[in-house]
């Protein structure tokens, strides 16, 4: 039974997140120009000391995988990152 799973775990993994793959990139003193290479132009606010980028992706059964990266700058290099993943399930059942 062990092996079953694991077999179709490896066979049907579920979805890799979008921005998880792209935040993993992102390194203190990069320049704004490195990390918008890799992210795009900010979509979400564009300051020059803090910018932020989101990006939703949907999923097999409805579900949708993403987040929002918000990069801090000090000047033009990174000095900080965070991500807040957002992995929401394709069918949300409510009880009645």
């Amino acid at each position: 039974m062990f092996f079953a799973r694991v077999g179709c775990y490896a066979l049907f993994p579920s979805p890799a997140n979008p921005m998880a793959d792209k935040y993993i990139q992102i390194h203190a003193g990069m320049t704004v120009e490195e990390v918008e290479a890799i992210l795009g132009k900010p979509n979400v606010s564009d300051d020059p000391a803090q910018k932020s980028w989101e990006e939703f992706r949907r999923v097999p059964g409805g579900g949708m995988h993403g987040g929002i990266i918000t990069v801090k700058f000090e000047g033009g290099k990174v000095i900080a990152a965070e991500f807040e993943p957002v992995n929401l399930p394709g069918r949300l059942r409510f009880p009645r």
